[in-house]
């Protein structure tokens, strides 16, 4: 009988998180008015992502982050807006925790 070998934990090959979910981006606009917009992050990193969404935010502003079709929920704070999309405006946006949890 062959010894056998333990399987090698999975690694990450980068920080980056490899898929792009849809969320819904909830909190208050430019103008004072509260929204709630139904998005997919451009890019997906382990503390952040860029969000293209219809609204004015500014810098510094926090949001409210829910992955569609669940309960999983972060909150992020708009890092800078990042020009124009056919999506509307790209915002860099920062989270306080991994958006592994999403």
């Amino acid at each position: 009988m062959e010894p056998q070998l333990a399987a090698a934990p999975a690694r990450r090959r980068s920080e980056r998180v490899s898929i792009a979910f849809p969320v819904e981006v909830a909190g208050i606009d430019l103008l004072g008015k509260r929204f709630s917009e139904r998005t997919k992050p451009l890019t997906v990193s382990r503390y952040g992502c860029c969000l293209p969404l219809p609204r004015l935010l500014q810098s510094d502003q926090a949001i409210e982050m829910r992955r569609i079709g669940t309960n999983e929920m972060a909150v992020g704070r708009v890092v800078a807006p990042m020009g124009l999309q056919a999506d509307g405006r790209l915002y860099g946006v920062e989270t306080r925790e991994s958006c592994e949890g999403l």
